[in-house]
C-alpha cells in the first residue's frame, strides 16, 4: 500500500493533469508550474522523478488574488474538458 501511496505524490498528480490539460501536441496555449515543483524532492525520502520536473516545467511563482496557484495555463480547452456547451 506505501508504493501506491507513493506514487501518487502532488508532483506525479499535477504532472498528468498539466499532460491531460495542456497537451505537448497543443500549440495554442502556454503553462507553468508553480517554482514548489522545481525541488529536486517532495517527501523527505522520495526525491521527484526527473521526468515529472521535465512534465511540469517551465516553473514560475505566480500570485492570484491571496494565493499561488499549482499550476496556471491559457489554451482553448477541448470539449470533453468543459462542463457547459
Amino acid at each position: 500500500m506505501a508504493s501506491a501511496a507513493g506514487s501518487l505524490t502532488e508532483p506525479r498528480v499535477l504532472a498528468h493533469t498539466k499532460r491531460r490539460l495542456f497537451p505537448a501536441d497543443a500549440d495554442d496555449g502556454y503553462v507553468v508550474a508553480d517554482t514548489q515543483f522545481s525541488a529536486e524532492r517532495w517527501l523527505a525520502d522520495e526525491s521527484i522523478d526527473p521526468a515529472v520536473t521535465e512534465t511540469l516545467a517551465p516553473f514560475n511563482h505566480v500570485r492570484v488574488g491571496s494565493g499561488y496557484p499549482d499550476l496556471v495555463g491559457v489554451r482553448v480547452l477541448d470539449d470533453d474538458l468543459l462542463a457547459v456547451d
